[in-house]
């Protein structure tokens, strides 16, 4: 069975520490896979 967000403790972050930790799984996938991110990262929001 997976974890979830409350067992890895991800549900007692800020908003500012949820971002900061999904940018950085983000980066990491991209550095694993040829940066995953590239084109997505250049449209703004």
């Amino acid at each position: 069975m997976a974890p979830t967000r409350k067992n890895l403790g991800i549900d007692r972050l800020s908003s500012e520490q949820r971002v900061a930790l999904a940018l950085e799984i983000w980066e990491r996938l991209g550095d694993a896979h040829g940066e995953l991110g590239r084109g997505v990262r250049s449209h703004p929001i």
